[in-house]
């Protein structure tokens, strides 16, 4: 790995952008466009830590830090070898990670971290609800380990079901700490007559804003066992602790938003939804935003009505709930009703797209053909793929970069699905890419998973996990083991993976309680589809369909 690799996106920081962190002296872009992939890092240790994001402290060009889904978080100095990672921190023994969505799931460092050693990360307890913890190195300073006896809880989030937990957090352009609560889980977000979604006086399905040093704005409002944070001024829906709507909350509409970003050159918010069973989505707000954005789910499922009794050719949303939906969605964004559409949807219910990985606008050094473009990835469909966004619309229609899915070996849903196989994860059953090391023209740093996420073989990272993309020569590149022979369960929860001669295979194992395959299980080989049987509905319009999915449900 030489000094012309660099990640494919750049982690959001204090500063704008990787030119004004003097991260590219001497670094000489290179005008080529094609992409492929290099591994940045290997050998945990397989069925005991899945790696799910990769991120650096703001300025840090010297390492990246790997968070497992385990409770450990592992650090790679800038320029060694890929199995030279370290322990970081591990707060193992604390960390519930029994269901696929469960664990370790996110990190982010303070602003100021070389200066005051605090990060912030959010995991799941043994008893399954979200932990927001604030914790330090052991004295201080960004150059030792993290101290596991530092925690301060900062809030608890009760969870009604063990999946779409979220766990994305990052500090915002305004210093402040930003963090994505799932819908609450189950399927259809069957919780109150409009779901914990549109509730307002619920933390699920949200995306929340607060001040981690309790130093600035009012006391908290929603959360448990609330420790020292504090509300920021300016949060939309603040009306006063212990009335009407949670302080803490800075948009809502969400169902599970894996993995997201902040734009590091103007602060534009990029949100990977996962969808219900129909449709995945991409949402955008400028960085110039002041917050209250509903981003429109359980009524809208992309920019469609999400109506469970109706399925994907639903036309209305649910009685009683408000504001009203309509299908086709008006033009304009925000539309009438003051729901704010996503920039980009796509259908999960044909093909072999199925989960949504939000990813990162690059704005690295070497790469000028690529800088501002978008990119994300597809949980069953194995592509990374861009887009550029202007004037609140993006180019069409996204783009497949680099080799072909067989050739780059992308395959951004491994999660929990290594068990009896060689394939590690990268990130949730059905998540997106993540936090990655900063800048663009470092050696040996790569994004992880989260948004742009490759599929990992051998307990190796690939995009989203370790691995990053570099660009080449306008040759095509020579073919990775393509995945002929896999199959892809789209439906069901207790995953593994297997190889055969043709490749990597996922497969779900068949609860006891279940019935054979049939009407509500459709498996796709990559690239095909089953064909529908003459008596067979044409999609699974229960309220757990989208749960019976293969990714991040």
């Amino acid at each position: 790995m030489g000094a012309a690799l660099l990640p494919i996106v750049a982690t959001m920081s204090s500063v704008a952008s990787a030119a004004d962190q003097n991260v590219c002296a001497g670094v000489s872009p290179v005008s080529n466009s094609n992409l492929t992939r290099v591994t940045v890092a290997s050998g945990m240790t397989a069925g005991t830590s899945d790696p799910l994001f990769v991120t650096a402290p703001p300025g840090d060009v010297d390492r990246i830090f790997i968070v497992l889904q385990n409770g450990v978080i592992r650090q790679l100095p800038r320029g060694a070898g890929e199995t030279a990672h370290t322990v970081f921190m591990d707060i193992d023994a604390r960390v519930g990670s029994t269901g696929d969505e469960q664990g370790l799931l996110g990190l982010a460092f303070s602003p100021k971290f070389a200066t005051d050693g605090f990060f912030t990360v959010n995991y799941t307890r043994n008893h399954g609800a979200t932990i927001i913890s604030r914790f330090r190195t052991l004295d201080g300073t960004p150059n030792t380990n993290g101290d596991p006896a530092s925690e301060t809880i900062l809030l608890r989030i009760a969870l009604p079901s063990s999946n779409h937990n979220g766990g994305w957090m990052s500090f915002g352009p305004d210093g402040f700490l930003y963090i994505a609560q799932g819908d609450g889980g189950g399927g259809g977000d069957v919780h109150g007559v409009c779901g914990n979604g549109q509730e307002r006086a619920a933390l699920l399905g949200k995306l929340l804003r607060v001040d981690p040093t309790g130093t600035v704005g009012p006391v908290p409002d929603c959360g448990l066992d609330a420790g020292p944070y504090t509300v920021p001024p300016g949060n939309p829906l603040a009306d006063g602790p212990g009335t009407g709507n949670c302080d803490e909350v800075w948009a809502y509409g969400l169902r599970n938003p894996w993995r997201n970003s902040f734009d590091p050159q103007n602060g534009d918010l990029y949100i990977g939804d996962v969808g219900q069973g129909c449709w995945e989505e991409v949402d955008w707000t400028p960085g110039t935003s002041t917050g209250g954005e509903n981003y429109g789910w359980r009524l809208f499922e992309g920019r469609h009505c999400y109506n469970s009794l109706q399925g994907c050719s639903a036309t209305s949303s649910p009685a009683g709930c408000t504001p009203a939906c309509s299908d086709p969605a008006p033009v304009g964004d925000p539309i009438a009703n003051g729901t704010r559409l996503p920039i980009w949807d796509y259908s999960s219910s044909v093909g072999s797209e199925c989960t949504v990985v939000g990813g990162y606008v690059y704005r690295g050094c070497r790469m000028p053909n690529f800088r501002g473009k978008y990119f994300y990835g597809d949980y069953c469909a194995g592509t990374v793929l861009s887009f550029q966004q202007s004037g609140g619309h993006r180019d069409e229609p996204p783009k497949l970069d680099g080799p072909t899915r067989g050739e780059l070996g992308l395959r951004p849903d491994q999660f929990r699905h290594r068990r009896a196989g060689r394939t590690v994860h990268d990130g949730p059953r059905r998540p997106g890419v993540h936090g990655a090391p900063s800048v663009a023209g470092l050696r040996g740093l790569g994004r992880r998973r989260g948004g742009s996420t490759l599929a990992q073989q051998g307990r190796r990272l690939d995009l989203g996990g370790l691995a990053v993309l570099q660009q080449t020569s306008d040759q095509r590149v020579p073919g990775l083991p393509r995945e002929r022979g896999g199959r892809c369960v789209q439906r069901g929860r207790d995953l593994r993976v297997r190889d055969d001669e043709h490749g990597p295979r996922l497969a779900r194992r068949r609860r006891p309680d279940e019935p054979e395959p049939g009407r509500d299980v459709r498996v796709r080989r990559l690239g095909a589809k089953r064909r529908r049987r003459k008596d067979e509905p044409r999609r699974h319009t229960g309220a757990d369909a989208g749960d019976r999915r293969l990714p991040v449900s």
